[in-house]
């Protein structure tokens, strides 16, 4: 019997407890990869990109929101919002607070980027692009690449981030935030150039959408 070899690769991965291939959005409608975004370590790998990007860029004001795709359960949005003083989910019924919107998430083995769009910066660069390596041993930062909004929009045009997310119920946490990356391995208006890079849909979207394929993009050094 023939055996592709990307078959023989995601499955060498999974007996050794690795995650193996992710892509969040899907790569094509083909992608042999993981798509589901509840599935580990997915969930744990958005937390620790957030840890961090909550460090370089604090929340400008609370409560502030976070995005994640429609697909994201309810646990993972536990896990998500655990421990964020003023964190609440993003909703389209919600008031006008600060997103950070989470765009895109791809795992290949130990090796993971995570995509956010900020909602403040001091040089137009809200997409930031999170390295992390770890997963076995738990998630840790080895790199950041800041880009312009005109990026974000490049990608948006060639369907690498599919459509914005649909609502999802609001939920605020109230309790401190005692992590931060360098324990667990886990910068007040937005510019028009953002508030395009990010534009909300004008009306509620279904419960569920078709992703549309990404292209994984790997950073060449740091940012």
């Amino acid at each position: 019997m023939t055996f592709r070899l990307p078959a023989i690769f995601m499955l060498t991965l999974a007996l050794t407890g690795c995650a193996s291939y992710v892509n969040i959005p899907p790569d094509s409608n083909e992608d042999i990869a993981i798509n589901a975004i509840n599935a580990p370590p997915t969930p744990g790998l958005i937390a620790a990109a957030l840890d961090y990007v909550l460090i370089i860029h604090p929340a400008p004001q609370r409560p502030y929101a976070v995005r994640l795709p429609v697909e994201a359960g309810e646990s993972t949005w536990g896990k998500v919002l655990a421990n964020r003083d003023g964190a609440m989910a993003w909703s389209q019924s919600a008031p006008a607070v600060p997103v950070y919107d989470v765009r895109s998430i791809r795992i290949r083995g130990s090796d993971a980027w995570v995509d956010v769009v900020v909602p403040q910066t001091t040089d137009n660069r809200p997409l930031v692009e999170v390295r992390l390596e770890g997963h076995v041993t738990g998630w840790k930062v080895t790199s950041v690449r800041h880009w312009s909004a005109s990026v974000i929009r490049q990608r948006e045009s060639t369907g690498q981030y599919g459509p914005t997310t649909s609502s999802v119920p609001v939920m605020e946490l109230t309790s401190p935030d005692s992590d931060s990356p360098a324990v667990n391995n886990q910068s007040t208006n937005e510019s028009k150039a953002l508030d395009d890079a990010i534009e909300q849909p004008s009306s509620p979207s279904p419960d569920r959408r078709t992703l549309t394929p990404i292209r994984p993009v790997k950073p060449d050094g740091d940012g």
